[in-house]
């Protein structure tokens, strides 16, 4: 899949682009994402990494057997895995929340 477009999107309370999307495992699909905060985050994404779960809404780009991808608007419940500063703030990966029957 080519680089999808980053949409605004929220994470945690916290507002910047990021956008959500799927991949095959060996367990079937997944979903995971990245989130892009601006430096006026003030220390609040460092506090995502110790959260449980957070809520992210924003956009879930998914590939379907034809080959195009489509996109819907989604909240769901994440774990951030890894946060990295770059140039204009900081990037947060994610994977979705596993939810127990």
């Amino acid at each position: 899949m080519s680089l999808p477009e980053l949409k605004s999107a929220e994470l945690g309370g916290i507002e910047g682009t990021g956008y959500a999307f799927t991949t095959s495992t060996f367990d079937g699909d997944a979903i995971q994402g990245i989130f892009f905060a601006d430096e006026a985050t003030e220390g609040k994404a460092e506090a995502l990494i110790e959260s449980e779960a957070v809520p992210f809404s924003g956009v879930l780009y998914k590939r379907n057997r034809s080959g195009s991808v489509t996109q819907k608007k989604v909240d769901l419940d994440v774990d951030v895995t890894k946060m990295s500063s770059v140039a204009f703030g900081d990037r947060l990966d994610f994977v979705v929340v596993e939810e127990s029957d």
